[in-house]
């Protein structure tokens, strides 16, 4: 892409892929660390200890490393927006269909699974950035995605809590480990509707 090609400060296209970036890199460690504070409601509803549940955020992390493995000889080959749009949707996916898994077993396979697809944001991000954006704000486009990153950690955490506990106290035991995946899986949507509107915004000033 020329110079003059890319999206600079100023412009809508630049305040769109901050946005962007921004949710997706949220979006990322929200789903990577959504369960650690689920691990007691997983573990009272799988009948295990909180040891063996927690294999479901390690599972997760195992997956994502595998996919930044892949995706490091394989990224050239895809889109960096069809990419990043596929991961997310893929994990939003994955992450509604958590919901009704009755296995542990399978429910760590998928965990797997979600963390090797979500891992397309990430192995492209970056190249995306120094792709689209001016040479002059690529530092704060590339500061909005790692502050995507920490915020979404952060937050996973803390917002995983609070629905599956304190605001949702009066649901059934068996069912209060569910109640966050929806909640997450919008969060993915709206990601992913956002990449498609800075692709869209890309012709204009």
């Amino acid at each position: 892409m020329n110079l003059s090609e890319k999206a600079e400060r100023k412009s809508k296209r630049f305040h769109y892929i901050k946005l962007c970036i921004f949710l997706s890199g949220l979006s990322v460690f929200a789903q990577l660390y959504l369960f650690q504070p689920l691990l007691p409601l997983v573990a009272d509803h799988f009948h295990t200890t909180v040891g063996d549940s927690s294999l479901l955020v390690s599972s997760s992390t195992i997956g994502m490393a595998a996919g930044l493995f892949f995706f490091a000889f394989n990224a050239d080959s895809y889109s960096r927006k069809g990419l990043m749009a596929f991961s997310l949707l893929s994990s939003a996916v994955l992450t509604i269909i958590s919901a009704w898994i009755p296995s542990l077993t399978v429910l760590i396979f998928i965990g797997i699974l979600k963390g090797f697809v979500i891992s397309g944001v990430s192995a492209v991000a970056l190249a995306y950035l120094t792709e689209e954006v001016h040479t002059s704000v690529v530092a704060l486009a590339i500061s909005m995605y790692l502050s995507g990153n920490t915020i979404g950690g952060m937050s996973g955490r803390i917002l995983a809590t609070l629905l599956s506990g304190e605001l949702l106290a009066e649901s059934s035991p068996d069912h209060r480990h569910r109640e966050p995946y929806p909640w997450f899986t919008i969060l993915e949507a709206f990601s992913r509707i956002k990449i498609f509107q800075s692709a869209k915004s890309r012709l204009s000033p």
